[in-house]
C-alpha cells in the first residue's frame, strides 16, 4: 500500500483535533480494568502522549500541551494577522469549544 504523502491541510486538521481534544476519554481508559483493541481505537486519545499503568494498577497519563498546539496552528494559519482577523480566528477557536462541550 502506498503511503499518502502529508500535506499543510493535514497538519491543521491534527493540530485542530490535539487542540480541541478532550481529557474524558484519556479518563475513562484509566477505569477500564480490561480495555479491549476494538474499545481502545474507538476512544479519542489525541490528547495523550503517554498512557502507563503499572502491575498494581495506579495509571499515569501525560497530555499534550495544548497552548503549543493552539501556537503552532496560529502560525501555520499565518501568524501575521491583524487584530480583526486574529479576533475572528479565536472566535472560531471558542465556538468550536462550545459545540464540545456537554
Amino acid at each position: 500500500m502506498a503511503e499518502k504523502e502529508l500535506g499543510r491541510g493535514d497538519v491543521i486538521r491534527q493540530l485542530w483535533r490535539i487542540a480541541c481534544s478532550r481529557p474524558s476519554a484519556a479518563v475513562a481508559l484509566a477505569y477500564l480494568e480490561q480495555p479491549s483493541r476494538e474499545t481502545i481505537q474507538r476512544l479519542d486519545l489525541g490528547a495523550v502522549s503517554e498512557f502507563r499503568r503499572n502491575s498494581a494498577g495506579s495509571v499515569e497519563i501525560k497530555f499534550v500541551d495544548r497552548v503549543k498546539a493552539l501556537q503552532a496552528l496560529y502560525e501555520l494559519l499565518g501568524g501575521g494577522m491583524d487584530s480583526e482577523e486574529a479576533d475572528a480566528f479565536f472566535r472560531a477557536l471558542e465556538e468550536a469549544g462550545a459545540e464540545g462541550e456537554p
